[in-house]
């Protein structure tokens, strides 16, 4: 009966290393034929007098294109985002939609199994397409991505935007195998600033902080003065949600004065050599630091436990505000007026005179689109990714149809002197689009058959985010307000780029699968012991001095070292 067991595994063994072997040949096959294509395709595509018309690779192609399915979207394959490509390209594209919650790991199977993959497939993921990649399933893109003709929209959006965003893409190997999404936000660059509410400090007659020291003075000046007029003192200097919540970096605003903290992995790069702030003396110095706000009461404990839900019920209270001030991109109450109470500090100074923001370039997103190597026309399938990151295209994608969602400022026949731009840092001539119900389009659940939403490949500078233009005397006082509140706020994200800027920050580690295995376990436990010691320290459960060192022993030995050589490798490739 055992004998009878192990042939039954036995065979089952084989049978499945047959499968995938014959999976994996299946792919190189296809890779082989996908490079022969792409060189016979890419000749034929050359026209006599030197000019490259698109249609000439495109005409009577048709693409299977894989997507999620999306509530708003009534149908791919009449959508007026479709039609337009159809007509300037000259091609039949044919959606296949699948279930959104298990779309991926549909993709996953299908790759897996060896099944027929559609030629082109939307939203996949940096981490599937890596996989994707190294079984042969996906096509690399580079060559054409360097070519002017095959990619004209996405390098002339780069040069709109100002950054070479295609660098963002290269995997550890160099290669390019996606088509990326691209929103170039200013706010989404400087977020993590310091925001004060402005009628406590009128009632303090009390100075913005400017020094860490300056912080901790008027943490105390709040902490004995009633200033919600409630008759308890239920008033801090700060407060948040936890550690480690990405969108609330208030310990990373306290530590940053110290050692640079504004990076996830809390890595610090100096002249290309990185080095892990939790690691550093800065960083105990900053612990120090923060702890005397949690010895005096200036900081409640419950700051180092609460959800996001339960503080954003503390910091978006109008009625009884209890907090000075907030880290965030800005105050995000329901009230308008409210929200343009709090004003701004960029950054505070630290002891050694460190004067840093969190800093995060705009980098492009992997779920834009794949073209696979299934595909029997991939220059044509690239031509249209590169189209649909054409700026109308881009910009139909986040603001619905032109002529109806928005229009190009100039194109109108209207009395100009009437407008102005509604971020005032961009002055007049940054008036680019006017938008004529953006929140009507984009915030609605009403199906629409006009823009993908921002699924697949867009690119979309910031002169289409911020350079809208709107009415210099609104007739309603609640436009009045929320065109202020918009100023009030990008106008801060400028300020903190005009004041202060690590000149070193780790934007992307494109790290091969081995590297990616070797560290996800070290890396869990790092991060969790990292913040378990961090809440040890502030609380007093452990004495940082007298701890200090076998902190740092304990986090070698977890692989703080090994991980950061890791890092460092995945850096080189894109500093060196």
């Amino acid at each position: 009966m055992i004998k009878k067991r192990i042939t039954q595994l036995i065979g089952l063994g084989l049978v499945t290393t047959l499968l995938f072997t014959t999976v994996a040949c299946q792919k190189e096959e296809n890779q082989v034929k996908t490079d022969q294509n792409k060189e016979q395709v890419a000749e034929e595509s050359k026209q006599e007098d030197g000019e490259f018309d698109p249609r000439s690779v495109t005409e009577g192609v048709t693409l299977r294109i894989a997507v999620s399915n999306h509530p708003r979207i009534e149908d791919y394959n009449t959508n007026d985002t479709t039609l337009k490509i159809e007509e300037a390209l000259g091609v039949d594209l044919q959606f296949e939609v699948y279930a959104s919650d298990d779309y991926q790991s549909k993709l996953n199977a299908m790759v897996a199994t060896g099944e027929k993959l559609p030629d082109i497939m939307f939203d996949c993921g940096v981490d599937n397409i890596n996989s994707w990649a190294a079984e042969g399933a996906v096509v690399d893109l580079k060559d054409w991505f360097e070519d002017e003709n095959y990619a004209a929209n996405t390098q002339a959006a780069c040069k709109v935007v100002g950054d070479d965003i295609l660098t963002y893409i290269k995997n550890a190997d160099g290669n390019m195998y996606y088509v990326p999404s691209y929103q170039q936000a200013l706010n989404g660059q400087y977020w993590q600033q310091l925001w004060i509410y402005d009628d406590w400090m009128k009632e303090l007659g009390a100075d913005y902080p400017t020094t860490t020291e300056e912080f901790y003075e008027l943490a105390k000046l709040v902490s004995e003065t009633d200033l919600n007029g409630n008759g308890k003192a239920d008033e801090y200097i700060l407060s948040g949600a936890g550690l480690g919540n990405y969108r609330d970096g208030w310990f990373d605003f306290m530590m940053s004065p110290f050692v640079y903290a504004g990076d996830e992995r809390y890595l610090v790069s100096k002249d290309g050599e990185l080095s892990l702030a939790y690691m550093t003396d800065e960083w105990k110095e900053g612990l120090k630091y923060i702890k005397r706000f949690f010895d005096e009461g200036l900081i409640p404990q419950e700051t180092l436990t609460q959800g996001e839900d339960q503080w954003t019920s503390i910091r978006v209270n109008t009625e009884e505000t209890t907090v000075l001030s907030i880290v965030d991109w800005f105050m995000n109450s329901s009230s308008t007026e409210y929200n343009l109470k709090w004003n701004n500090v960029p950054a505070l100074k630290g002891p050694e005179g460190l004067y840093q923001c969190y800093y995060l370039p705009c980098t492009p997103y992997s779920d834009g689109a794949v073209i696979t190597t299934d595909c029997e026309n991939p220059l044509a399938a690239f031509l249209v990714l590169d189209y649909m990151c054409n700026e109308e295209l881009s910009t139909t994608s986040r603001f619905g149809k032109r002529g109806v969602n928005w229009d190009y400022f100039s194109d109108l026949d209207i009395d100009k002197s009437q407008y102005t731009s509604s971020y005032d840092f961009m002055g007049d001539d940054g008036m680019y689009i006017i938008k004529y119900d953006d929140t009507g389009f984009w915030n609605s659940t009403e199906v629409q058959n006009v823009s993908y939403l921002q699924n697949g490949p867009f690119i979309i500078p910031a002169r289409s985010i911020f350079g809208t233009a709107v009415e210099k005397d609104p007739k309603d006082e609640e436009t009045k307000q929320k065109i202020e509140l918009d100023q009030h706020q990008r106008g801060a994200v400028i300020e903190a780029g005009e004041k202060t800027r690590c000149q070193e920050v780790v934007t992307y580690l494109p790290m091969t699968t081995d590297e990616l295995e070797s560290v996800v376990d070290s890396k869990t436990e790092i991060t969790k012991y990292l913040y378990e010691s961090i809440g040890a320290f502030l609380t007093g459960a452990k004495d940082i001095d007298a701890e200090w060192d076998n902190y740092k022993t304990q986090m070698k030995k977890l692989g703080a070292d090994e991980l950061l050589q890791v890092y460092q490798t995945a850096w080189d490739r894109v500093v060196k």
